[in-house]
């Protein structure tokens, strides 16, 4: 099990009856971070998901519209709320990744915590130069 003074501890996948209100719950929750990166190259598919579920951060959905893949990944505190979101597009022709961070709640605190978790995951696939990767706050309502 995950753990981490002061952080979340994220619940083995739960079951599909828990995340059926995934889409109400992202067009509900406002977001908490922006992050994108440069990709060494354009994960195989599939890639993605096993570098997170080792983590508890699993994929909802994923899917391909012509050079893009977009993926939805999410994580669900041990103890209750808050539902840890994330929408990740990665475009091939650029080997651009966007993610856009979610989490119910005034959860900041953890949601850094659950983005630099995401962020360690990705490991080798992003590229090591330090204008490739960029980090944005956005304020909280």
């Amino acid at each position: 099990m995950l753990t981490f003074a002061h952080h979340p501890i994220l619940l083995r996948q739960p079951s599909h009856d828990r995340v059926s209100g995934f889409e109400l719950k992202w067009a509900a929750t406002d977001t908490q971070k922006l992050w994108g990166a440069t990709l060494t190259s354009m994960p195989a598919e599939g890639a993605l998901e096993a570098l997170m579920s080792p983590a508890r951060i699993y994929c909802m959905a994923s899917g391909d519209l012509g050079d893009v893949r977009k993926y939805y990944f999410y994580s669900r505190n041990a103890s209750g709320p808050p539902w840890y979101m994330v929408e990740v597009t990665a475009a091939a022709s650029s080997k651009r990744l966007s993610a856009v961070f979610k989490a119910e709640g005034n959860e900041a605190w953890r949601t850094d915590a659950y983005v630099a978790l995401f962020k360690g995951c990705l490991g080798d696939t992003i590229a090591a130069s330090p204008r490739a990767s960029s980090s944005k706050a956005v304020a909280m309502t």
